[in-house]
């Protein structure tokens, strides 16, 4: 008997990528091909059944944004700060990782949650650096620690073209 698939959100701070490795399962299973049994990782978040990023996004592939991590020793580096493991198997199954975080000196597509950080700001340096639309996804679940009451975005200066 199978229980219904579960999630790992994963969120670091807006300046840092996550890299996750599986050190190990517990208990007797096996991902298998028919998709019962199974460990994936997901490079961004699918979220009440939506992509983020969209999986129409020309930037990401979805379908290389979505990995097996069913084998000890698989590493898997993020290119946000968001990330996730969605699993299933049979009651008694478990499996072990280590997440890590590194340095983003540019970071583009991020994930904000609650109150990200004291004063409120968040800077995106992207002048040449990024060629492609960069985007800001807000975070606001129910065990976010801070609640936005209300929003200001300000974009201080932009150049197009």
């Amino acid at each position: 008997m199978y229980d219904r698939s579960c999630n790992i959100y994963l969120i670091a701070p807006v300046d840092k990528i996550i890299t996750i490795t599986f050190k190990q399962k517990n208990g007797n299973f096996e991902c298998d091909n028919n998709h019962d049994n199974y460990i994936d990782s997901l490079d961004g978040w699918n979220y009440y059944g939506h992509s983020y990023p969209a999986t129409n996004d020309p930037n990401f592939n979805f379908k290389t944004r979505k990995q097996s991590f069913c084998q000890p020793g698989t590493v898997r580096a993020f290119s946000f700060n968001a990330g996730m493991i969605q699993y299933r198997f049979k009651f008694g199954g478990g499996f072990t990782f280590k997440v890590e975080f590194h340095e983003n000196k540019y970071p583009c597509t991020i994930f904000i949650q609650g109150s990200e950080n004291i004063d409120g700001k968040i800077r995106l340096d992207l002048n040449a650096i990024h060629t492609r639309d960069c985007t800001i996804y807000i975070v606001q679940t129910r065990y976010t620690k801070g609640r936005f009451i209300g929003l200001s975005l300000e974009i201080t200066s932009m150049n197009i073209g």
